[in-house]
């Protein structure tokens, strides 16, 4: 399957899915409290930060490991040595949990958290695995077995939140269910590991994790680095704000299913990054990456457009009227999602310089730090969303100057700054076009929401009149590569 096909379906794949996340969250969100959504939220936060921190970036070797080799044998012992230490680093990482729990909760100040504790224990393990399923399943081309695991993941745990829902359920009870139903799907995960590989072993192999640590620690640092920078504004309002105040932030900085077509590119990309680069074909890998990069961008920035102009609608949609004081937070991230249109550090990833990915990690998470002190103090709430979109885009400033200096191109060569810039541009117009239209509608459409309807389907429907032949091209460009 092409790369542009791949990347189409898994695209599907993932509008579904986070579709399908997007009215979990709005049932929890509508049907549990701000205090219990706010511990549900704590508890996820709890998680992530456990699991980058001792998972040491494990499941990116997946990519690199199998993508190096067709050989049967090879595959088999890596799979059954990954599988074996992962499921001993989510052992590790719950008896370490277990250990600091009653720290966790103090710093949170929420005595709830006591009551969840199973859910903050397995979630890591969860997670470990969870992350390997889109890696495991395109590194043995069943792109189709990854739609249908991703799809009943996904519809299971709906089904559950709804149920829940419909019948005004115990939240205790349903945080069980929804990770038992986890927990099965991890299990199949293994069960497909093994079908894929056609054997899958208990068995420590020291030589290869040695190897798999030398790639993975230094992408594991920065993962930690990482998601401590994209969770530090959280962790600042889980401290210093109430977890009511903590619900809020929680949601209006969720990230949106808009960088999906990102997503898809950058997974399937990355094993074509590693063979070009891998050949010395530096240059048909960078312009696969510029063709990418444009092509998100003309979707991601089109999105970000629509979400910015009705923010309000979409928190009051998405989350209910309650939610609606973080709109301007949920602006600022609106931006910031701007920087999802690719994966930076493909290049250095693909390179295997993954120690620059760590600096460059360390460095934005300091800058974050500072800013998030100063900001959170002079601006409340909105500073630690000001702080985390500073933070990233100097981070890929940083990321951009690296690549540069390690494929031996001028930094203005790296990927295609003027068609970005044109694209941004466009978007801008049209988002001030968009306003206009619904401020001019205003008097003769009261309803708000198809008013708001008519407005993007308009805005839609002039952008793609224009982009339509760029698209077009771009899509196959990407299925040359």
């Amino acid at each position: 399957m092409k790369v542009g096909e791949e990347a189409a379906w898994l695209t599907v794949t993932k509008v579904i899915t986070m579709l399908i996340n997007m009215v979990i969250t709005m049932f929890l969100s509508r049907f549990r409290t701000l205090t219990e959504y706010g511990t549900y939220s704590q508890i996820y936060l709890i998680a992530t930060i456990a699991t980058s921190i001792f998972v040491l970036g494990l499941p990116a070797s997946i990519n690199y490991f199998l993508n190096r080799t067709e050989d049967k044998i090879c595959r088999q012992e890596f799979l059954s040595v990954y599988f074996t230490f992962g499921s001993l680093l989510g052992i590790i990482i719950a008896i370490l949990l277990l250990v600091l729990y009653p720290f966790v909760v103090k710093y949170f100040n929420n005595n709830m958290l006591f009551t969840y504790k199973f859910a903050v224990l397995l979630l890591p393990w969860i997670s470990i695995f969870n992350n390997s399923a889109d890696n495991l399943f395109i590194a043995y081309h069943k792109t189709a077995y990854l739609m249908l695991y991703r799809l009943l993941y996904s519809i299971m745990l709906l089904i559950t939140v709804v149920l829940f829902a419909l019948n005004n359920g115990n939240f205790y009870t349903y945080m069980i269910i929804y990770i038992a139903v986890q927990t099965i799907f991890v299990i199949g995960l293994y069960y497909a590991a093994y079908r894929m590989s056609g054997k899958l072993n208990i068995l420590i192999k020291k030589n290869l994790i040695i190897e798999i640590l030398q790639y993975c620690i230094p992408l594991g640092i920065a993962a930690i680095v990482s998601t401590l920078n994209i969770e530090l504004d959280k962790l600042m309002i889980g401290r210093f704000y109430s977890t009511d105040a903590m619900a809020v932030y929680t949601n209006v900085s969720k990230e949106l299913p808009i960088n999906l077509l990102t997503v898809a590119v950058t997974t399937v990309m990355l094993p074509k990054m590693v063979s070009l680069i891998g050949k010395n074909k530096k240059q048909e890998a960078i312009e696969a990456w510029g063709v990418s990069i444009e092509l998100s961008a003309v979707v991601l920035c089109f999105a970000c457009m629509i979400l910015f102009v009705f923010s309000d609608i979409v928190i009051n949609i998405l989350y209910s009227a309650k939610y609606l004081e973080g709109n301007n937070i949920f602006k600022v991230y609106v931006i910031t999602s701007l920087v999802k249109i690719t994966s930076w550090g493909i290049v250095l990833n693909a390179t295997n310089n993954t120690k620059l990915v760590l600096k460059t990690s360390v460095i934005t998470l300091l800058i974050n730090v500072v800013l998030n002190f100063l900001l959170l103090k002079l601006f409340g709430m909105i500073g630690a969303a000001v702080s985390t979109l500073i933070s990233e885009f100097f981070g890929i400033a940083l990321k951009l100057y690296y690549t540069a200096n390690v494929i031996g191109y001028k930094y203005k060569d790296v990927i295609p700054w003027k068609k970005i810039g044109q694209i941004l541009f466009i978007n801008v117009l049209l988002g001030v076009i968009v306003y206009i239209l619904n401020m001019l509608f205003s008097n003769n459409i009261q309803n708000l929401y198809i008013r708001s309807c008519i407005c993007v389907g308009m805005g839609f429907i002039i952008y793609f009149s224009l982009m339509q032949k760029k698209l077009k091209m771009l899509w196959l460009k990407l299925n040359d590569v």
